[in-house]
């Protein structure tokens, strides 16, 4: 599927359904020419498949296509994208790894060019580790990075013949963009594993005697975004924790979860608590 080809089919559906629209409030219409009214009516059926099909094709390749005149076509994942998938991956970690304080899964779809190489587009989600102007490079215009604040970066690259990557285009605003890998929350696996979360939640550990384990680290893209952590603690003796201005009473001898918020650049931001039964039962 073509740029090309998607309008024309979007075209083809309006063109079809129009008839059949003009031809409803005319019940007379119908009933003098019967023949032509069932032709019309076969139009508007198509234009419905037309209408669908159109539909469809905007879910699965909204936002690939990066200017008017791209001439690149969306393809399938095949067996063989899986290894050249795995290191253009890795590399773009690699390169923007000075940048990024932590990022999500990256969204990545195969694309044939016009020569025959087949590439992909990426959508990169992560917060910024700098306040900064960016440049990918000279190429491409730059972009104003803020410490804490979460980016939406999209590339069409490809492996090159070295260790690096062949970036073929950048946009790190468009509009219709790649599904994202969260929409109000960000799946707790992903920064979970994160290593600077985990160094900040280690960091407000610091001193302290006790066991601890990151249940599930979320985070969630509202007005204020923040990031919800939940950590399973084990005390060997009864001890208040007090982080920032919040203290909690910990039982010793006994493992709890505990509850609270951290800012998008990863600084504490309170909230403290500890997890009720309910919420223990749903995340058990």
């Amino acid at each position: 599927m073509n740029r090309n080809l998607f309008h024309w089919i979007g075209y083809a559906a309006l063109v079809c359904l129009l008839p059949y629209l003009l031809t409803l409030p005319a019940a007379e219409f119908r009933e003098r020419f019967p023949q032509l009214f069932l032709s019309i009516v076969v139009l508007g059926l198509i234009a419905v498949v037309s209408g669908l099909l159109w539909l469809t094709f905007f879910i699965e390749y909204r936002g690939v296509w990066f200017g008017k005149e791209d001439r690149g076509r969306p393809q399938k994942f095949e067996e063989s994208d899986m290894p050249v998938l795995r290191e253009t991956g890795l590399r773009l970690l690699k390169h923007l790894a000075p940048v990024t304080l932590y990022c999500w899964d990256m969204v990545l779809r195969p694309i044939l060019l016009p020569d025959g190489r087949r590439v992909f587009n990426i959508r990169f989600d992560f917060v910024s580790s700098v306040t900064e102007r960016f440049s990918l490079e000279e190429r491409f215009p730059s972009i104003l990075l803020e410490r804490g604040k979460k980016e939406t970066f999209h590339f069409r690259v490809c492996l090159d013949s070295g260790d690096g990557l062949e970036f073929l285009e950048f946009d790190p605003a468009k509009r219709l963009r790649l599904s994202s890998p969260a929409s109000k929350k960000v799946s707790a696996l992903d920064l979970r594993n994160s290593p600077s979360a985990g160094k900040a939640v280690d960091a407000l550990f610091a001193g302290t005697e006790f066991e601890r384990q990151i249940i599930s680290m979320d985070y969630h893209a509202e007005k204020k975004p923040f990031l919800s952590v939940s950590v399973l603690v084990f005390s060997p003796s009864a001890v208040m924790f007090a982080p920032g201005d919040d203290s909690i009473r910990l039982a010793g001898g006994k493992r709890e979860r505990i509850r609270f918020r951290l800012n998008p650049d990863l600084s504490y931001a309170g909230h403290l608590k500890k997890d009720g039964l309910f919420q223990r039962v749903l995340s058990a």
